[in-house]
């Protein structure tokens, strides 16, 4: 496994079993995958960020597989790219009460690392968004709602 972090958060990619990571604000992904270390992928998962997800594109095989869940990969293609065949999903999530007690039982049973980097109410979203935007959370920034009662 691989992943990419800030260049102060490596470690803390790494202790998720990546077997190698980098910081993809100071390394170039075109020529770091055409220099002799590069290497291409058969699935690259891209979360956040419009050059982020223009650069998964020089990570994928050609006949691989770029799953975004910022927007859809294909609005990010770089011209002249030349990998060719890949299946571009983008993905949003759908809420499903059965979905969501499946992978609760996921996250009991130590199927899944949850990091929570903070929870903001609904009425501070802005700081919400802020915080995840400063590239300074350390996992997930969540925004709670309450229902009215």
């Amino acid at each position: 496994m691989f992943g990419t972090a800030s260049k102060d958060r490596l470690d803390f990619v790494k202790s998720f079993g990546a077997s190698e990571v980098f910081d993809y604000r100071n390394t170039d992904m075109e020529n770091w995958v055409e220099g002799s270390e590069g290497r291409k992928f058969d699935v690259v998962i891209h979360t956040f960020g419009l050059q982020a997800l223009t650069d998964a594109w020089y990570l994928v095989k050609d006949g691989g597989t770029l799953i975004s869940f910022f927007q859809p990969p294909e609005d990010a293609r770089p011209e002249g790219l030349t990998t060719r065949d890949v299946k571009a999903l983008f993905f949003i999530v759908k809420t499903l009460g059965e979905h969501a007690g499946r992978v609760g039982d996921l996250i009991d049973g130590g199927g899944f690392v949850t990091i929570v980097d903070s929870v903001w109410p609904l009425e501070n979203f802005e700081e919400a968004v802020e915080r995840m935007e400063s590239g300074k959370a350390r996992g997930k920034v969540v925004i709670e709602f309450v229902p009215e009662t």
